[in-house]
């Protein structure tokens, strides 16, 4: 879109419709606590003993 208003004419062109159309990208985002699924993911960095992490300041 190549004018002053482009802006305007995309929120107009999302109200603009004949009843028919069906706008699909609604998106139905479910919130996953990590606690509750800690079985379900994998670590996210990587895992250390704890001798080894009390080595790595020296």
């Amino acid at each position: 879109m190549h004018h002053r208003d482009a802006f305007l004419q995309r929120v107009e062109w999302v109200f603009d419709f004949d009843g028919f159309a069906v706008i699909d990208d609604l998106a139905f985002v479910h919130l996953i606590h990590a606690e509750e699924a800690f079985h379900q993911r994998g670590l996210s960095r990587a895992v250390f003993t704890h001798q080894r992490v009390n080595g790595t300041g020296s």
